[in-house]
């Protein structure tokens, strides 16, 4: 005789396992999803992962829609009111939905006067990725993951809003290869704004000599030696060499003067690009950059000359910013991993505000979003930042 009986609770075939198993699915419809930007009439909503279908996003009257083929992915949806708090209703065609809170930001006082974008730590000619370079690119395509994340940041920089300036801050290659500045070389080709750039420690290898390499001709392009100065409406932008030859860490000993005189000389606020970020006096972080004690006085003396300044750097790969005293300071991720961004500057006659925005295209979010896996997956919790460390406006403080 068969004696039947109710499976057990998380059995096959019982209720909780059924529920569980339903909302596993559904965890698996869009998954990881946040809000990445936020400016002031427009927030950048990204997922780590989606099944295939339509994703909409809607708030008030705005609403974007994009089709999703599975995977990582990213939406824009413009047309919000600014300096309110917005609820944002997302939908995936499988019946999925959430719900998000953002508030947008204000916008700097005053009226508008130019735009300009920064990408950081591009890599050309790099191959792995990881603490112990184990990660290697699993999608078979040809073009390598740090040229075309590379090419896509760029591209969606550029369409953001007709920018003044685009500014690369530093290990623009991965070993300063002659074969990676040409391909680099082909990359800024397609520019077609002003470009100032810098070295990083990575573009140093083996020497000093390398920079600029033989055949480094872009038409538009500076490269700052020891600085390059470009003055916007409503703001001057010195990007400044901070390398240390044969070091990973910076150093501000043969350029900081240059800076501080460039700084004391304009006529507008000014903002400051590096590849190393200038180090904490109270907390050390990894990589280091440019070492403690040569930052904070740098950075006190920049603060009496011109307390409207803006710092910003790259050399990192995360996402964070600093106060000190009336400067703000900022790191930017790179371009090449997780989470693959790249950041816009908007000018106003009272203020500045910064937004780091992933860079949206499939064929770079599919390599950046494996990325999140390195370290253990610690990668993944560090890199971004949070929310306000990447889209802020910051007043300028009056002198």
């Amino acid at each position: 005789m068969v004696v039947a009986s109710s499976p057990r609770l998380g059995e096959p075939g019982s209720a909780l396992s059924a529920t569980l198993s339903a909302m596993a699915r559904r965890r698996r419809a869009l998954a990881r999803l946040r809000p990445f930007a936020v400016e002031d009439t427009s927030v950048q909503l990204t997922w780590g992962d989606s099944r295939p279908g339509e994703i909409t996003a809607t708030a008030g009257d705005a609403r974007a829609t994009v089709t999703s083929p599975g995977g990582p992915g990213a939406l824009s949806l413009d047309g919000l009111p600014a300096d309110t708090s917005v609820r944002i209703d997302v939908a995936h065609s499988d019946g999925e939905s959430h719900r998000l809170v953002v508030r947008t930001l204000a916008p700097p006082p005053g009226a508008p006067l130019s735009r300009l974008v920064t990408v950081s730590d591009l890599h050309v000619g790099s191959l792995s990725f990881g603490l112990a370079r184990t990660m290697r690119d699993p999608s078979g395509v040809d073009e390598p993951f740090a040229v075309r994340t590379a090419r896509a940041a760029l591209a969606e920089a550029l369409r953001w809003g007709s920018p003044d300036l685009l500014v690369a801050k530093g290990d623009l290659t991965n070993k300063g290869k002659a074969a990676e500045w040409d391909v680099l070389n082909g990359l800024l080709r397609d520019v077609d704004v002003p470009l100032l750039a810098c070295a990083g420690n990575h573009d140093a290898y083996p020497s000093r000599d390398v920079l600029p390499p033989e055949g480094y001709d872009v038409p538009g392009t500076t490269l700052a030696d020891p600085i390059a100065v470009r003055d916007l409406d409503g703001l001057r932008v010195i990007v400044a060499d901070s390398v240390l030859v044969g070091e990973g860490e910076g150093t501000l000993d043969h350029v900081g003067t240059d800076i501080l005189d460039a700084a004391a000389e304009s006529d507008r606020p000014v903002m400051v690009c590096l590849h190393h970020p200038p180090d904490s006096r109270y907390a050390f972080h990894y990589p280091p950059g440019v070492p403690r004690g040569q930052s904070h006085g740098f950075l006190d003396r920049l603060a009496r000359l011109r307390p409207d300044a803006l710092v910003t750097a790259g050399h990192t790969h995360r996402n964070r910013r600093r106060d000190h005293g009336p400067l703000v300071v900022t790191e930017v991720s790179s371009t090449k991993d997780y989470p693959g961004a790249w950041a816009g500057y908007r000018v106003h006659e009272g203020g500045i505000r910064q937004v780091v925005r992933r860079t949206a295209a499939p064929e770079a979010l599919a390599w950046s979003e494996y990325c999140r896996l390195a370290v253990g997956g610690v990668w993944g919790l560090y890199s971004p930042g949070a929310l306000a460390h990447r889209s802020f406006t910051h007043p300028w403080p009056t002198r």
